[in-house]
């Protein structure tokens, strides 16, 4: 792992201790070339970690490279020297506290972590770069100390009623819990006048950002985003949503409501993709100052290539109305040069206000197709955005080629009736909707019944992933949507583990009406079984009518042996000419099932002319293969039907390694 372009990492062993390895990262700071070096298990922690003892803290975690480059940068080398006395909260490894040690920077340094191992480890690592460093210069290095600092026990720590002008910590985040916790302990260690806190944060997870960006706003805090990419050259490969966040965090004024900026990057703005034709705007660039002037000049030089829009805020980030209407404003500004098609917005988090200003802005504007990720949908919101004061007759809705809410935790049941009444009040008015997907969003069989009742007639792409679909739901699907859009190419029901047999049944019913059409079929994760599985076998119309299939998702479906005669038998007998990719991933399919499956579908792909052969792959990762015996017979299989024209893709089971000959043959 590389901490830092100039990081090299060189594992060790260590001292004496066969279970550790030593890793060796080297930095540029303004002092010169510093290298800390650090201990972590040879064993991934997640494998020794118990419910009584955490040991994830002895990984590098994606944080700690960011936090350790700003800290080797000369603004952040600056910060460290101007404050001097530094505490590293939830250390771990401690590599970011041992970098402002052995950089000269601080005067005392002090390293702690919630797991009393992970203390000595950290008191054994900074005996070891003791060691490793000159006699003449250790004596104008400060001090490091480490021990243990559990959160919310008070003064039960081994620093009690001590405080610090600078406390780092980087992957401290990982809960609701620790998001209050990290500021409360925070609050209580960091002196009261010219404290900062520089805490680096990957969002992982919405109800985390959450619960960060509501503690930073209730205790008062101010936080400034750092642009991590003007230090970090691994940032500059990710994406703008996926970069870590780094902030400086300082008490906010007494009795003040705490509030998130950012700060102006150094390099130029990055959020224009000529490639895609996309402006992605981020809290990193609409916290700015010049956020307004910097927009309107992207749009005047790029206006007439930008077809997307999307507002991301992916992290502890809100953006409010009035930086949604700065931005809306300039794109109103721009309206003969910039013609979007498509808009995307994606954990913003805005109030009912900003909704219906969006609505507004819909309603002048071209756009196709829209995409709302993560966001705080419900009643309320779908009936203001479409009772904005621009919109007859729900004009931008009736030009939507594409509507799709994923992972939107409000977006249930009644919301839906919502979107039914408020959206499409004549259902012909999605008639010309070519995409709708519901994913992850909690509909239930309520829900999709109000869904059955919009005209969908030109759908292409169906997706109802995670939804909670069962039979019941499954039978309105079947029945209503999937008999009446003849020309769908691509149709999603996975995750919804309640769907069942039973649902399999009624979809087996009404497959044939798409038989023409339908190229991707995805029913993994649907708890479908042997029954469910023969049941689309061999209902007349059910996967057999299928003739243009090319991709058929089964995994995580809980199908064994038993139901592999009948999917064998649709391959020996033809029905799939177009089938590119199956995958039984995640079932339990013995070795015996998998020759089975495996002989039809060599047959299959030895027969079928008007396929290349080669791009055909069978997925049967992690199934019940964790015995020798087992992964023979599943070696003995690729031997012998490798040559005949599939690819059997990431086995992916724990038995001893295969054999060199199988090797060869897979």
């Amino acid at each position: 792992r590389r901490l830092h372009d100039s990081t090299e990492m060189t594992p060790t062993a260590s001292d004496g201790a066969d279970d550790d390895i030593v890793d060796v990262h080297a930095f540029k700071t303004p002092r010169g070339v510093v290298r800390v070096r650090t201990r972590r298990p040879k064993l991934f922690p997640e494998d020794t970690s118990t419910a009584e003892c955490d040991e994830t803290g002895r990984v590098a975690w994606r944080a700690l490279p960011a936090l350790c480059a700003y800290l080797a940068s000369d603004e952040g080398y600056s910060i460290v020297v101007e404050r001097s006395r530094v505490l590293e909260l939830g250390a771990g490894l401690g590599t970011p506290g041992m970098l402002c040690w052995l950089s000269g920077a601080a005067r005392e340094t002090t390293l702690t972590d919630g797991n009393a191992d992970v203390a000595s480890d950290l008191r054994r690592s900074i005996e070891m770069n003791r060691n490793f460093v000159d006699e003449n210069v250790l004596t104008s290095l400060g001090s490091a100390t480490a021990g243990t600092l559990e959160w919310g026990r008070g003064d039960a720590d081994d620093f009690a009623r001590k405080t610090f002008p600078l406390v780092v910590a980087s992957d401290v985040v990982y809960s609701e819990a620790s998001a209050r916790g990290v500021l409360d302990v925070v609050h209580t260690k960091l002196e009261r006048d010219n404290g900062m806190l520089l805490l680096a944060y990957v969002s992982r997870w919405a109800h985390v950002d959450r619960a960060l960006y509501e503690a930073i706003v209730a205790g008062g805090w101010t936080a400034t985003l750092i642009p991590v990419a003007d230090f970090d050259e691994l940032a500059r490969k990710e994406s703008l949503e996926g970069r870590p966040c780094l902030f400086e965090i300082t008490r906010g004024g007494c009795g003040a409501r705490g509030q998130i900026r950012a700060r102006m990057p150094k390099r130029a703005r990055e959020w224009f993709d000529a490639e895609l034709n996309v402006l992605k705007i981020t809290p990193a660039d609409a916290f700015t100052e010049r956020f307004a002037d910097d927009l309107c000049s992207t749009l005047e030089t790029h206006g007439g290539a930008i077809e997307s829009l999307e507002i991301n805020a992916k992290g502890p980030f809100r953006i409010h109305q009035d930086t949604l209407r700065c931005l809306l404003d300039v794109f109103a500004k721009h309206a003969s040069r910039v013609k979007l098609i498509r808009l995307k917005l994606c954990e913003t988090w805005l109030d009912v206000d900003g909704w219906r200003a969006l609505g507004d802005f819909l309603c002048e504007s071209d756009v196709r197709d829209l995409e709302i990720i993560g966001e705080d949908v419900n009643e309320e919101i779908l009936h203001a955005m479409t009772n904005s004061s621009g919109n007859v007759a729900n004009s931008w809705v009736s030009r939507l080629k594409s509507l799709k809410f994923s992972r939107c935790d409000r977006l249930n049941a009644q919301a839906i009736v919502a979107l039914r009444q408020s959206w499409f009040p004549p259902p012909a008015l999605a008639r010309e909707l070519e995409c709708f997907e519901v994913s992850f969003c909690p509909i239930g069989d309520e829900g999709i019944k109000s869904i059955c009742d919009i005209e969908f007639v030109g759908l292409r792409e169906l997706r109802l992933a995670n939804v909670g679909v069962s039979a019941i739901g499954g039978a309105d699907v079947a029945s209503r949507l999937v008999a009446r859009c003849e020309q769908l190419r691509n149709l999603d029901l996975s995750g919804n583990d309640c769907f069942d047999a039973n649902g399999a049944a009624e979809l087996s019913t009404y497959l044939e009406t798409i038989g023409k059409s339908l190229v991707i079929l995805d029913l993994s994760g649907c708890s479908l079984g042997d029954n469910g599985l023969i049941w689309l076998c061999e209902a007349p119309r059910g996967l057999k009518t299928l003739r243009r299939l090319e991709t058929l998702r089964l995994g995580s479906n809980g199908i064994g042996d038993s139901a592999m005669p009948a999917l064998a038998n649709l391959f020996q007998n033809g029905h799939f000419p177009m089938l590119k990719c199956c995958d039984l991933s995640m079932n339990v399919i013995s070795w015996r099932g998998t020759y089975d499956f495996t002989e039809a579908f060599d047959v299959a792909a030895a027969a079928a002319g008007a396929v290349d052969v080669k791009q055909r792959v069978v997925r049967l990762r992690r199934r019940v293969l964790a015995r020798a015996r087992r992964a023979d017979g599943v070696g003995d299989v690729i031997r012998e039907r490798a040559p005949g024209g599939f690819a059997v893709s990431s086995l992916g089971h724990r038995a001893a390694a295969p054999r060199r000959r199988d090797v060869q043959a897979t």
